[in-house]
């Protein structure tokens, strides 16, 4: 984490199907702008354009283009980044989270 908060962009393509990376998850909590790819359930977390960008994972000019940009525009660097916390901090706190596992145990413990 310590990594992460002094850093200023995030960024993950995975070509390959990933679920939902925790790595993604540490990135929100930090508050970084994040530039992805379109794998698994990456999207549920990484806005395109909201709280940085979805790219394809081996467009490498498609890639530096959205770091540059982000390099290039504090201000939406910041905006985004300010995006990927709350996102954090509306889905992804260690609270909701493990009330989320326990509502899934529940169900399917009720149904049985």
């Amino acid at each position: 984490m310590k990594i992460l908060k002094n850093s200023d962009i995030f960024i993950f393509t995975p070509k390959e199907p990933e679920g939902h990376p925790w790595v993604i998850v540490e990135a929100l909590a930090a508050g970084l702008p994040i530039i992805s790819a379109d794998q698994g359930a990456i999207t549920e977390s990484v806005h395109n354009k909201v709280n940085g960008f979805i790219v394809d994972p081996i467009n490498i000019t498609q890639i530096t283009s959205r770091l540059q940009y982000l390099i290039d525009n504090e201000a939406e660097r910041i905006i985004m980044a300010n995006q990927s916390r709350e996102i954090y901090l509306k889905y992804f706190t260690q609270k909701i989270m493990v009330d989320k596992l326990k509502t899934v145990f529940e169900t399917v413990i009720n149904k049985h």
